[in-house]
């Protein structure tokens, strides 16, 4: 088909999206939600985590910084599991088991994968409560990705390197699309994705 020149809003674009013919959707689609997800999500976090977390002044972005890419989280989630899947959370733990690094799914404390603690304690206390439950945010490049120890009340809790969070994400969606791009036309996965694609943006329900 011929090039078309997105804007990657999806209201200015879904009625072009929906006349993307169905041999070609698989390429066309997930490019549009690719580049998308790299100019309006990857790209700002990248911005923000550069500049503004730990800016010389009171004030710091490292609360949206990660509500939002939590919340991102939990939107790849949908498009990998699809929308009859019931619950976020759901979503959110199947796309981090899938993608993100492999210690959320091997890991636990307390009889709690770090899948867990990320959807209870960092997702739903910052996303609810603008502050994470039990763990904190570290930040250090010479810092592993997770580090557990002990908070104030003695409880064990994960405390997460929010650069590496950040990379892991990235590294996460870029996994997904070309699993999408070379999924094979009757699996789930593009299915999926598919049909939360043409529900979210080009029927914008």
């Amino acid at each position: 088909m011929a090039k078309t020149q997105w804007t990657y809003w999806a209201d200015y674009d879904c009625s072009e999206l929906a006349k993307v013919p169905l041999k070609d959707r698989q390429e066309v689609w997930t490019d549009w939600l690719q580049e998308r997800v790299r100019r309006f999500v990857l790209e700002p976090l990248r911005k923000i985590k550069g500049d503004l977390i730990q800016p010389p002044d009171d004030s710091s972005a490292l609360l949206i910084f990660s509500v939002s890419l939590l919340c991102a989280v939990e939107a790849m989630g949908k498009y990998l599991k699809g929308s009859n899947t019931s619950g976020n959370r759901v979503r959110f733990e199947a796309f981090v088991t899938s993608y993100m690094h492999e210690d959320y799914n091997l890991k636990s404390i307390n009889g709690d994968k770090y899948v867990t603690l990320l959807w209870k304690h960092f997702r739903n206390g910052i996303a609810h409560g603008f502050a994470i439950a039990k763990g904190k945010f570290e930040q250090n490049n010479d810092e592993p990705y997770f580090v557990e120890s002990r908070d104030a009340a003695d409880h064990a809790v994960l405390s997460l390197n929010w650069d590496k969070l950040f990379d892991d994400f990235e590294e996460a969606c870029n996994r997904y699309f070309k699993d999408v791009r070379s999924a094979d036309t009757t699996g789930t996965i593009l299915s999926n994705f598919t049909s939360v694609f043409e529900d979210v943006i080009v029927k914008r329900n």
